[in-house]
């Protein structure tokens, strides 16, 4: 048996971190929320990483709202992950109404931002979320070829607030 699971990497300090589990029914995959604070030059911010259930989309949906519940908006933080439903998807309807998605932000994403599959991409299930405290200003789907995953990269530049 072989195990994996979510990573938050930081060219900042993490002053803190944790992982919650999310709601899972029986016979799917146990899915979390993993946290990290980070130290941007003064500024501490909070960013989420997660992998939403692959075949539930009633899973999906009880995880969204959870996540929301957990974030809340009073920090800025920002939501990445894997969520394996399309943003306008019934489940995607909480982080929605909570949060920015960054490809809509200030200024509008790149592209149609795809990344799955990475070979060629026609989803967009990778997706960046701002709380209210957090500026998406530019969003983009790296479009090389990762070695590491079946998923094309998303980044986006935010500015924090106060």
């Amino acid at each position: 048996m072989w195990t994996y699971g979510t990573a938050i990497l930081s060219r900042h300090p993490i002053t803190s971190s944790d992982n919650t589990w999310l709601y899972k029914s029986p016979g799917q995959e146990q899915r979390g929320l993993l946290r990290a604070t980070i130290d941007i030059r003064g500024k501490k911010v909070e960013v989420y990483n997660t992998h939403l259930a692959a075949s539930s989309q009633a899973d999906r949906s009880r995880q969204t709202a959870q996540i929301v519940d957990l974030i809340g908006a009073k920090k800025p933080g920002v939501l990445v992950g894997d969520f394996n439903a399309l943003p306008d998807a019934p489940e995607s309807q909480p982080l929605r109404e909570a949060y920015t998605d960054a490809w809509d932000g200030f200024l509008p994403g790149h592209g149609e931002g795809a990344t799955y599959p990475a070979s060629a991409p026609t989803e967009r299930i990778d997706v960046i979320y701002a709380t209210p405290k957090v500026t998406p200003l530019l969003t983009r789907v790296v479009t090389t070829r990762p070695a590491a995953s079946d998923h094309l990269p998303v980044i986006s530049k935010v500015v924090i607030g106060p």
